[in-house]
């Protein structure tokens, strides 16, 4: 397969060891499908007790070998992204509820003369302890579970740095995105509003 490293290989003449079958594999500048008919002309006048059984392309032949590792990193990159999305959601609904719930205390807050500015870091910086501290241990738990899965990757780590790096950049910044909507919210409060309210 395209994947495994070449090794080394031996070419007899075909009298000296017959075989049921063989492939020939034929380079060319045209169109390949334009080469077909051309091609078995020429092994009728060679032999023509030969059968051709079929013919067809390197491109489609390397195609259909991939088909299925294709499929399943589709699958894959759709469930990450679907996961992703999910988390950055939850993240999203979790820090604005946080933040329904105390706009009495920051109407005070703001009351008593704490910046808006301030207080949307406060808010911030509380989503994205719990967010990141999830992230620490999701990437620790994913390193762990990774370490089955080394036979299923071509010339590539399961606890590969670059990867593992760059999903943390990822959901680190989902997470900001997250945290900062909901915060934003603190911003826009009018005190006399929210005390009057409560």
């Amino acid at each position: 397969g395209p994947e495994r490293a070449p090794v080394a290989q031996t070419f007899w003449p075909l009298t000296q060891r017959p075989s049921a079958g063989g492939v020939f594999a034929i380079a060319t500048a045209n169109e390949p499908a334009m080469l077909a008919g051309p091609a078995r002309a020429a092994l009728r006048a060679v032999d023509p007790t030969v059968p051709v059984t079929s013919t067809t392309t390197l491109s489609r032949e390397l195609g259909e070998r991939l088909a299925g590792r294709e499929f399943n990193l589709g699958l894959l990159a759709f469930f990450t992204v679907f996961a992703v999305t999910l988390a950055g959601g939850g993240i999203f609904a979790l820090l604005s509820y946080s933040v329904t719930l105390r706009f009495q205390e920051f109407g005070i807050r703001l009351a008593l003369g704490a910046q808006p500015r301030s207080l949307m870091r406060h808010v911030m910086g509380d989503g994205l302890r719990v967010a990141l501290t999830g992230i620490v241990v999701g990437e620790f738990a994913a390193a762990l579970a990774l370490r089955g899965l080394g036979g299923l990757l071509y010339e590539t780590s399961p606890v590969d740095p670059l990867s593992f790096g760059a999903g943390f950049l990822v959901l680190l910044g989902v997470t900001l995105v997250a945290c900062y909507l909901p915060a934003r919210r603190v911003l826009a409060l009018n005190p006399v509003t929210v005390l009057q309210a409560e």
